[in-house]
């Protein structure tokens, strides 16, 4: 079974129920659907944010 959550015009979430025996696995996944000039920005962001954390990383 699948869920399909809005949580704005930006965002949403996935969650995936399955079923394995007596047991049940979720899973989710956040979609960002972001216009592509603004992805593009939060890709460059999170890549100097991990260069930034990488480089403290090595000095500490």
């Amino acid at each position: 079974m699948a869920i399909l959550i809005r949580v704005s015009d930006e965002i949403e979430i996935i969650t995936l129920l399955t079923h394995v025996g007596s047991q049940i696995h979720l899973t989710s996944a956040v979609i960002f659907t972001l216009p592509s000039s603004s992805m593009c920005q939060l890709r460059m962001a999170a890549k100097s944010l991990g260069n930034i954390w990488k480089k403290q990383k090595f000095e500490s």
